[in-house]
């Protein structure tokens, strides 16, 4: 939430920080939707586009077809 909040206030360093730690933390606990919905919302972040590419693999990964379907469009 706290990226989503930073991001929407223009603060993109901080909100890439927050998606970041996101990432970190569900990768360590093996939560991969939840990894794949954190790099999806770093990657909204303009210069962050690799993250939703990554985002994508993930959901493909787990069979997540309402997430692939927001990301290809």
């Amino acid at each position: 939430a706290r990226g989503r909040v930073a991001q929407a206030r223009g603060r993109n360093e901080e909100a890439a920080d927050c998606y970041r730690k996101a990432v970190e933390i569900n990768r360590k606990w093996q939560l991969p939707w939840d990894e794949a919905k954190a790099l999806a919302e770093w990657g909204a972040i303009p210069g962050n586009e690799l993250r939703r590419r990554e985002a994508l693999e993930i959901f493909v990964q787990v069979g997540a077809e309402r997430e692939i379907e927001q990301l290809r469009h």
